[in-house]
């Protein structure tokens, strides 16, 4: 019963650390202010591809949705350029089930930016790390649904980006 109750504290705190921040204008989000995005997509598997899911395919239906979305997105020779060097990272792990016909899939939507360590480190000056990421998961047979999870969290990147940046 202790154990509950103090996990009901906490949640509370964070709920009001939230609710007051939002109300004396500050966020949580490290959308702002961001400028546009490169986009890359990760090696696709070879169970992937047998379900048709190609990574050119993949890279337009990002660029494509995220300038609809008017989000800038910088070709991958001036990211770096960038403050941040920010790029949208997409992973797609595609994995054929044994014996059936459907393939497991997790759709992952990551932010990468280059970031400063606040802790002293030897040798490190900036590190590649996700500042924003999303996740999808799940069962199909046809590629499209892969394509729609694709899509759900494009829209989520772009609807929180605009939510931060656009007043």
């Amino acid at each position: 019963m202790r154990n509950r109750s103090i996990q009901l504290v906490v949640m509370l705190l964070v709920f009001n650390f939230y609710a007051g921040a939002a109300a004396f204008g500050f966020s949580m989000s490290t959308l702002q202010n961001l400028p546009g995005v490169g986009v890359s997509v990760k090696q696709l598997s070879p169970d992937a591809e047998r379900l048709g899911v190609s990574g050119d395919a993949l890279e337009l239906l990002m660029e494509s949705r995220l300038k609809s979305g008017a989000i800038t997105v910088f070709p991958n020779d001036r990211v770096s350029d960038i403050p941040g060097a920010p790029l949208l990272e997409l992973t797609v792990l595609v994995r054929k089930v044994e014996g059936e016909s459907s393939y497991l899939f997790t759709a992952r939507l990551a932010l990468q930016e280059m970031v400063v360590m606040e802790r002293p480190t030897q040798h490190l000056a900036s590190i590649y790390a996700a500042t924003w990421e999303k996740t999808i998961l799940g069962i199909t047979n046809q590629k499209g649904y892969v394509d729609g999870a694709v899509g759900q969290l494009i829209a989520r990147f772009i609807r929180e980006f605009k939510e931060e940046n656009v007043e």
